[in-house]
């Protein structure tokens, strides 16, 4: 089995903090999404042609994305640990994405 040192006692409390947003966005919000989308495509038709063509499969695009990002966040934030530098958390993108910044 995989060991994740993010669950180590030695891990970084900042990559923990990533990889639990990581798997909220991908897990929970993306997959529920892409879900929703794959079993109920006929019935919402109607509401992605109001919208424009926008479809819950866009929202998992993003969702996925996100997940994916904050991963890789996770594991900067891990190496910074492993190497002794000083990292935070830091917003981007309006304050909706976060990223790890050194200092």
């Amino acid at each position: 089995m995989v060991k994740l040192i993010f669950m180590d006692a030695n891990g970084s409390p900042l990559a923990r903090v990533f990889l639990k947003q990581s798997l909220i966005t991908y897990v929970a919000i993306g997959s529920l999404i892409w879900i929703v989308d794959m079993n109920m495509c006929e019935q919402l038709t109607p509401l992605y042609r109001m919208l424009g063509g926008a479809t819950f499969h866009n929202v998992w695009h993003i969702a996925a994305g996100l997940g994916a990002h904050l991963l890789t966040q996770s594991q900067v934030a891990q190496r910074c640990h492993n190497l002794g530098t000083r990292a935070r958390m830091s917003k981007t993108l309006f304050g909706l994405v976060s990223v790890v910044e050194t200092f």
